[in-house]
């Protein structure tokens, strides 16, 4: 399946002072916007016992060994009872559930490649579970994880395979809601025209390591 979309840059492979292979080191993804009827979370500490005993349990469910690895990074809590009491904020206009917080945790495994991969929680009132961006089953186990020296070695070839411009690339970590699997993203140079630069993109299955998606996206520049 091939098609073309608008999309930021991601971050370039590179190789840490100890010698690993960097593929996942995301910059700061934000604030999901809820104006005025959101306040920030600082610390975990800030948070309810039954949400904090929550998302121990998520977590460790999650990530397995690596929960260690898990720090806090911001969140926030959102009145729901003044959020959707506002004229503009109707039930029907929303394809999502809008949860009570909204918690942003970073995972850091030098081993595995990742720098900084941020983990979204989303989670009602009571502690449950609305969405997350990383599988909730199948993916606990770090031993499973393949080498980046493989994961590369292999992207290298598809990328050969299909023709593409394999003298540099550039690297992500993507979760797919739909089949509840990660992917390694790795996008290669289409053009070197720096006013209108394309990439093929080709994603990897952490776990089969075969190809499962490939598509074409454009850098927007502004000048």
């Amino acid at each position: 399946m091939r098609f073309t979309l608008l999309i930021p840059m991601l971050l370039i492979c590179w190789t840490d002072v100890k010698g690993q292979q960097i593929l996942v080191d995301q910059p700061f993804n934000g604030f999901t916007v809820y104006g005025q009827h959101a306040s920030n979370i600082d610390s975990v500490s800030e948070l309810p016992v039954q949400i904090k005993t929550a998302l121990e349990e998520y977590l460790i469910d999650m990530v397995g060994s690596n929960f260690k690895n898990v720090t806090f990074s911001h969140g926030q809590n959102i009145d729901l009872k003044s959020y959707f009491s506002s004229p503009n904020h109707k039930v029907s206009n929303f394809r999502w559930q809008v949860p009570a917080y909204d918690l942003n945790f970073v995972l850091s495994d030098i081993t595995l490649g990742i720098k900084s991969y941020f983990l979204q929680l989303r989670l009602d009132e009571y502690g449950q579970l609305l969405f997350v961006n990383w599988p909730k089953k199948g993916y606990s186990n770090k031993e499973k994880f393949q080498s980046t020296a493989k994961i590369i070695q292999i992207a290298l070839e598809e990328a050969n395979s299909r023709g593409f411009l394999a003298f540099k690339y550039e690297t992500d970590l993507k979760f797919n809601p739909n089949s509840e699997s990660l992917n390694w993203v790795f996008k290669f140079p289409k053009t070197r025209n720096p006013d209108n630069e394309q990439f093929d993109v080709i994603e990897i299955s952490l776990t089969s390591l075969k190809v499962v998606d490939e598509y074409t996206i454009v850098k927007t520049v502004y000048h």
